[in-house]
């Protein structure tokens, strides 16, 4: 499916102009939106993408979901917009392989059902079945803008234990890149005391989105404002329950997901990194957190990483690789011996 990809990728805004050419040509009356238009074969083309990387239709179905609000179709004469998206599809598929054609029909057929009939939902069991925790991420493919923003947006509606602001998190996109370095090697990594080595968590490092999450002792005693001493059981509770909620969503739309929580290298060197870690992330987010929570005196304290993003394939049991000079597993984690659930 590579060739597949990184034809829609090279021509995404060409196929778009040619989708608008299309309508203005068989339907000059449709729509005076061409940039909207233009915009809505992109967000189909990223998902194609999407699920012909992961093969997958969990993006696929995400998209044309949203063209449904309330049971109500979102747009006018959708047979018209059937029509555009599968000359678009049938433009692709003169240019790439037979199986990759064959699944983009696949994807189109799922789109236009849902488009004529109503949405549905991928199955959410089949998502986690698939789930793994990734080792490395695919640099080369981004987490588009959009889907940042969506789930950033997720925070606003989360339960926690209390209601208290025991926690916070921070978005780390590729522009962060110096900040993930310093986490990687100095927060998020692994003694290897069989191979007299140290495990780096890639993940961290390569995933063009990173939800660093981190418990936060804050206070303003003028004001009345006193976290001091918050319950740290209660903290990991509700930043548990915030990941758990970010990889359904993330699931949801199409991407691969690891989580990493091993802070061995914070807490067997805790009396030098605690003011090491607490001055890192002010220097890039001082600003924002006070303006977040509304004071200037507060601690951080590292606790979990969701990372997000499309994977590069595992490798095989016990391989180890070195990218930009730090050693990482490629290889899968071993099951659990029980399910937990009774």
């Amino acid at each position: 499916m590579i060739e597949a990809t990184a034809y829609i990728i090279a021509n995404k805004d060409k196929l778009a102009k040619q989708a608008v050419k299309y309508v203005k040509s068989n339907y000059p009356t449709r729509t005076k939106e061409t940039n909207k238009c233009a915009r809505d074969i992109k967000y189909m083309l990223d998902a194609y993408v999407s699920d012909l990387n992961s093969n997958t239709s969990s993006k696929t179905i995400y998209i044309a979901n949203n063209f449904w609000k309330r049971g109500q179709r979102q747009v006018i004469a959708h047979e018209t917009e059937i029509e555009v998206h599968r000359f678009i599809v049938e433009t692709i598929k003169g240019n790439v392989s037979k199986e990759a054609a064959d699944k983009l029909d696949a994807l189109c057929n799922i789109f236009c059902t849902i488009l004529n009939d109503g949405p549905f939902e991928d199955k959410a069991l089949d998502k986690w079945q698939n789930r793994y925790t990734v080792r490395k991420f695919d640099e080369s493919q981004p987490v588009s803008d959009e889907h940042v923003d969506h789930l950033k947006s997720m925070w606003r509606f989360m339960p926690t234990q209390q209601s208290l602001n025991d926690n916070i998190w921070i978005a780390l996109t590729p522009e962060y890149d110096d900040l993930k370095l310093w986490l990687i090697k100095n927060i998020f990594n692994y003694p290897d005391e069989n191979e007299n080595a140290v495990e780096y968590m890639m993940p961290v490092l390569s995933s063009p989105l990173t939800f660093i999450a981190m418990t936060i002792r804050h206070r303003n005693l003028k004001k009345g404002i006193d976290f001091w001493n918050y319950n740290e059981l209660d903290a990991n509770r509700n930043i548990g329950l915030h990941a758990g909620i970010i990889m359904e969503e993330a699931l949801s739309l199409g991407y691969d997901v690891a989580t990493i929580g091993c802070t061995h290298a914070y807490n067997d060197n805790y009396n030098v990194l605690k003011k090491e870690f607490d001055d890192k992330i002010k220097e890039y987010f001082d600003n924002a957190i006070q303006a977040h929570i509304g004071v200037d005196d507060y601690q951080l304290k590292p606790n979990l990483a969701v990372c997000i993003g499309k994977a590069e394939p595992l490798g095989p049991s016990n391989e180890f690789k070195i990218h930009r000079g730090l050693r990482y597993a490629t290889f899968q984690k071993r099951p659990k011996k029980w399910t937990g659930i009774i």
